[in-house]
């Protein structure tokens, strides 16, 4: 049996009071790129979600203010992107 290598880069990271955000350099598309959250403390995976800019380029960096706030930049239009993250 092959071995197939898998790659992942974390492209950008935040951490906010309860919360780890990780944003993938892989895997982008229509929805964006793609972001998984963990907790702080536990290191346990609490979902994931799409970052939504309208781009198949990978995104700059990612932000997060008080939990509520998400700020992005895809390198195709370098416009800040601001979406309030439901949970």
């Amino acid at each position: 049996m092959e071995c197939i290598p898998f790659f992942f880069v974390v492209k950008d990271l935040c951490v906010d009071q309860n919360r780890i955000y990780v944003l993938w350099g892989q895997g982008a598309d229509e929805r964006g790129s793609r972001v998984d959250v963990f907790d702080k403390d536990s290191g346990a995976i609490l979902g994931y979600f799409y970052t939504q800019v309208p781009t198949d380029q990978c995104n700059v960096f990612i932000e997060v203010v008080d939990g509520t706030d998400f700020y992005t930049a895809s390198y195709d239009d370098a416009i800040v992107y601001k979406f309030t993250m439901t949970y």
